[in-house]
């Protein structure tokens, strides 16, 4: 019983640095997010609620974070199709 609960909890112990790990890449990545829109310069409120809803936030392991305004989104979605 204590040798299946030692194994146990250290994967748990692990999960855990790993979940803090990644939480921390992810604050990193939020924090040097831009203040305009990638596609068209327009400007960013990080303090806007309806803002943070209506734009979309990228975020790659290989490049800086991308965020890109609703009218920006619209225009990509009608040539997509």
């Amino acid at each position: 019983m204590g040798l299946a609960r030692t194994i146990r909890r250290q994967k748990q112990k692990a999960a855990k640095r790993q979940a803090k790990k990644e939480m921390t890449a992810v604050v990193h990545a939020l924090a040097s997010m831009p203040d305009t829109c990638s596609v068209c310069a327009a400007p960013f409120d990080k303090k806007d609620p309806v803002a943070m809803q209506d734009w979309q936030v990228e975020v790659s392991e290989t490049e800086d974070t991308k965020i890109m305004c609703l009218d920006c989104q619209v225009m990509e979605v009608e040539n997509e199709i």
